[in-house]
């Protein structure tokens, strides 16, 4: 990819500590008996995670899971308080969303205002498909490494998210920054030479799809898509809202490709839990 010609950038996911404080509910274990423990056996089918895994796992993860994330079909029935015990039973934590998740209270904040660079420049990976034909390919005239200089990376900067699981969305390099979205709904755009927070968005549910980012007017707008079928617009620079709607209402729908502006409109793929949830 050509971007990989001025750098090559990893990002680590790193678990910030949380309290360890036991605290399941009297009636978790029922809860779980009878809403989850029918797939997540000692030995579940495949791609599900096993008892033990789920003990592994953090409070927020499992909270955010049953609430806006894959298992929101089968949380339905839950209420609020059930979800939160299911939680802290399962991982015996007491669950305690992070403050620290937006980037306005984050210590590496990147100094001054830049703004992003033209999107419509040859360097960039936007959204996941790239190009308006989907082939998620960058030709070799294009490339950046070679075989013979892989051996030879060396890690740049790392950026952690707190309270993360998942990064489902693959990074997009725009304007000389790296933007992508988190399972706890927050968007992130960081500097792609030090690895500095401009800033985050936080969304209803968490945002899988990649963001794609384009020139509308005479701003640059990036726009990405939630587990709640929620499409966002939101300005490239500064990560304020521009716009938001609803694109599907069916209960098991979701959002995991990325949105594709092309001549003034935006085109939104849809996607479904069904099998999960029928099962």
């Amino acid at each position: 990819m050509k971007f990989a010609t001025a750098f090559f950038f990893t990002l680590i996911l790193v678990a910030w500590p949380l309290a360890a404080q036991p605290a399941p509910a009297a009636n978790a274990q029922r809860l779980f008996d009878q809403n989850c423990a029918s797939c997540h056996t000692a030995e579940p089918a495949a791609g599900i995670p096993d008892r033990a895994t789920l003990a592994k796992m953090t409070p927020e993860a499992i909270y955010r899971a049953l609430t806006s994330g894959a298992m929101r079909p089968q949380a339905a029935a839950l209420t609020e308080p059930n979800r939160r015990s299911i939680a802290e039973f399962l991982t015996g934590t007491t669950l305690k969303l992070s403050q620290f998740a937006d980037a306005a209270q984050m210590p590496n904040r990147c100094p001054g205002e830049a703004r992003v660079g033209d999107p419509a420049k040859g360097d960039a990976w936007n959204g996941w498909g790239v190009d308006t034909s989907n082939t998620r390919f960058e030709p070799a005239k294009a490339a950046g490494l070679t075989a013979a200089q892989v051996p030879r990376l060396k890690l740049k900067w790392a950026f952690g998210f707190p309270g993360v699981s998942s990064v489902w969305g693959q990074p997009s390099v725009v304007g000389g920054r790296v933007y992508l979205g988190v399972d706890t709904g927050y968007v992130y755009s960081i500097d792609a030479a030090s690895g500095c927070v401009y800033w985050s968005y936080e969304a209803e549910a968490g945002v899988r799809t990649a963001v794609s980012v384009a020139r509308v007017g005479g701003r640059t707008a990036a726009f990405f898509g939630d587990m709640k079928t929620s499409v966002y617009g939101v300005d490239a620079d500064t990560g304020k809202l521009i716009w938001k709607a609803k694109v599907e209402d069916h209960s098991t729908a979701r959002l995991t490709g990325a949105p594709k502006f092309f001549e003034g409109r935006l085109y939104v793929p849809v996607a479904s839990g069904e099998e999960g949830a029928g099962g």
